[in-house]
């Protein structure tokens, strides 16, 4: 179950430069999503328009929506 047994939020940004787009997948509804730096600071407030919802995955049955970023 998402934000359960598995992390509700997926982030890669694992050896990428600060200035390449980040990609979330988020597997619970994303109202409200902030990206935080390293103080606890909101850096970025995310948009409705920001997220596309992807459906549901076939192999989990989780619904799945995907935000991009260039924070």
């Amino acid at each position: 179950m998402p934000g359960k047994n598995v992390p509700a939020i997926k982030v890669d940004t694992v050896g990428y430069p600060t200035a390449w787009r980040k990609l979330a997948i988020f597997n619970v509804a994303p109202a409200s999503a902030v990206v935080k730096d390293e103080a606890g600071t909101v850096v970025y407030m995310f948009k409705p328009s920001d997220v596309v919802d992807k459906g549901q995955d076939p192999a989990s049955l989780d619904p799945v929506c995907r935000s991009t970023s260039r924070r």
